[in-house]
């Protein structure tokens, strides 16, 4: 930094390069005029402009969770801000370091800075963020101070980066974003001593389970990537050969074919996946907040004879009236495998011989995508599709997921290469997500080739950053889905209502040609619509240079399965199946053979319509 007198803009601009950040996303106005123009000097940095605020938010939320670093944007006042805030709360809730900078009207306009109780608004297209900004972000600060800049923007980014990761929130002024400063002069912020090490108690405790355990499984959360403990983890599990299950924001932390890796837990996991965490006698949930979708709606049968301790950098996620667990073990997920690996010192550990090689036969023996779906004479089976594409993928790409069906079934079904990259909206599932999303993971990998799945409903969320795709020339191969609508909430309405609103055209809601839309940007387009056109498009569509649109048209119906299934009781109340019972149910007979802890059985049961 320069020891001459700068504007705070331009200090801003400096700070966020010199942090190792090269872009910065953006969508520019008249309040943010001083930030924008501080951008436009530093050369250090590429600003990529969007053509919405949500656009922006999301897509600087992949970049970071691409780079492992962090996101920027920057947004104008009022409507520009709130545009950016349902990006802000995906990165909140999916652990994303993100600084999110706004712009404000001058100091004596801001509402937040009068502090007069029901003033709704001072100054032109002024709107007080701040309460908002606080519930979707781990620290915001409005800056009334320009020699307070340095010091806050320490301060956001180490809060960002500390701990479980997430957002941060800056709100600058227009009059604060112009002032000069003297770099010399300005307030440091001093990072507080961090405390790393494991209570040998805790460890002592875990270790003692560990060798009484039988039938152990690591259920792998998003924490083990963002601690970097994907390598001390595959250690443990190849010394000791402890089966590996997997959620939806880890799903990319380990190949298809690792001969520990058995596959996806939750509501719409896979069967293997739930079969093995509901047969444990030991759970060890590594870096995962263990939400609903993970443990499913019957909350007292989730591993219900397995000790469950969990090993998570915030245990406050922990609190939740859900499930019990054993031991909370409040540690970094690399530095808590290392020590555990150091404890065993080689140790043979007497886990069921049998219990890794069962665990395997699940998962070869019920897979996601079954052989009948290749044998679809009409329209192609979403499982299908998503299997021949990871055929084709390579090691290198990245693909991103909507929300819906491309979720649901993009988990399922994806056969993750060795170094592949997943990205998907998690605790949100946000509709529109994939496509700026995509464009994030685009910029923070140099133009690598990267994979977005969209449902045609989805796909009208965030319609705009086609021209960002377009301006910016990212060869983003992008899959629109043809399902003729909403089919997540199509099989919901049917379930328990039979009757319809605004899933489909019939219903009130319908959907533009994709050709027309490809042909209306410039971008090149392919459409599969059986079987047999299938591989010629996906060949075609990965192959293309540049951005491609590529339409898979799929069954108005197509069922989501695995999935965990609700049935109506002799008194009509509703209860959902434990995990392992998926649907379509097994035969009893062999439900019964892979059970090694006692069955739930309901009685006068009748399964609801599954699949949706």
């Amino acid at each position: 930094m320069t020891n001459k007198k700068i504007r705070v803009a331009d200090f801003v601009s400096r700070f966020i390069s010199d942090f190792g950040v090269k872009h910065v996303c953006l969508l520019t106005g008249g309040g943010m005029m001083h930030l924008s123009d501080g951008l436009a000097l530093n050369k250090k940095i590429k600003p990529v402009c969007f053509h919405h605020e949500q656009g922006a938010a999301m897509a600087l939320e992949a970049y970071a969770r691409t780079t492992g670093h962090l996101g920027v944007g920057y947004f104008t006042t009022g409507p520009g801000a709130i545009n950016a805030l349902t990006g802000t709360a995906g990165a909140y809730l999916d652990s994303t370091p993100c600084l999110y900078i706004s712009a404000q009207a001058k100091c004596r306009e801001a509402t937040y800075a009068l502090g007069i109780p029901g003033l709704r608004q001072c100054g032109v297209q002024e709107f007080n963020i701040m309460p908002m900004a606080k519930t979707v972000t781990k620290y915001a600060a409005f800056i009334n101070d320009p020699n307070e800049i340095r010091f806050q923007l320490e301060k956001a980014v180490y809060i960002a980066k500390s701990g479980r990761p997430g957002p941060v929130w800056l709100d600058i002024p227009l009059d604060v974003q112009g002032a000069y400063i003297d770099p010399k002069k300005l307030r440091r912020f001093i990072p507080p001593k961090e405390k790393q090490e494991i209570n040998s108690i805790t460890m002592k405790k875990f270790i003692s389970a560990f060798k009484s355990a039988s039938r152990p499984v690591i259920l792998a959360g998003y924490g083990v990537r963002i601690s970097g403990a994907i390598k001390s983890l595959d250690k443990l599990a190849k010394k000791y050969q402890i089966p590996i299950v997997t959620t939806l924001l880890s799903v990319d932390i380990i190949e298809e074919n690792h001969p520990e890796y058995v596959g996806r837990i939750g509501i719409k996991g896979t069967r293997a996946g739930n079969l093995a965490i509901q047969n444990s006698d030991l759970l060890i949930v590594i870096g995962s907040s263990l939400p609903v979708a993970e443990i499913g709606f019957e909350y007292h049968l989730f591993a219900r004879e397995a000790k469950i301790i969990v090993v998570d950098i915030e245990t406050c996620s922990h609190k939740k009236k859900t499930i019990k667990i054993d031991q909370l073990i409040k540690a970094d997920a690399d530095n808590f495998i290392k020590k555990t690996l150091s404890l065993l010192k080689n140790k043979k550990i007497g886990f069921d011989k049998n219990w890794l090689k069962t665990c395997i036969q699940w998962k070869k023996k019920y897979p996601v995508c079954l052989p009948k779906y290749k044998k679809t004479k009409k329209y192609i089976n979403y499982y299908y599709f998503v299997d021949r594409l990871s055929q084709q993928l390579k090691a290198s790409d990245i693909m991103v997921t909507d929300a819906g069906s491309a979720l649901y079934v993009g988990f399922q079904a994806v056969k993750i290469k060795k170094g592949m990259r997943y990205i998907t909206s998690g605790g949100f599932g946000t509709m529109g997500y994939s496509l700026p999303a995509g464009i994030g993971v685009s910029l923070a990998t140099g133009n690598k080739r990267v994979i977005c799945i969209n449902g045609d409903g989805s796909f009208q969320q965030n319609i705009q950053e086609l021209q960002t795709v377009v301006h910016y020339k990212l060869p983003i191969k992008i899959f629109v889905i043809n399902n003729d609508g909403y089919l997540s909430i199509r099989f919901t309405q049917k379930k328990f209502f039979g009757r319809l609103i605004g899933e489909s055209p019939s219903s009130g809601v319908s959907f533009p040609d994709t050709a027309k839309i490809a042909r209306a940007y410039g971008i090149k387009y392919f459409r599969a619509a059986e079987n047999s056109q299938l591989n010629k498009a996906l060949s075609k569509t990965l192959n293309y240079p540049g951005p491609v649109i590529c339409e898979i048209v799929t069954p108005k119906n197509q069922l989501i399965i695995p999935s965990v299934a609700s049935v109506k009781r002799k008194d009509g109340t509703m209860i959902s199946k434990p995990l392992e019972d998926m649907f379509p149910f097994l035969p009893r007979k062999e439900f019964l053979k892979n059970m090694f802890v006692k069955p739930v059985e309901e009685k006068n049961e009748k399964p609801t319509n599954q699949g949706h």
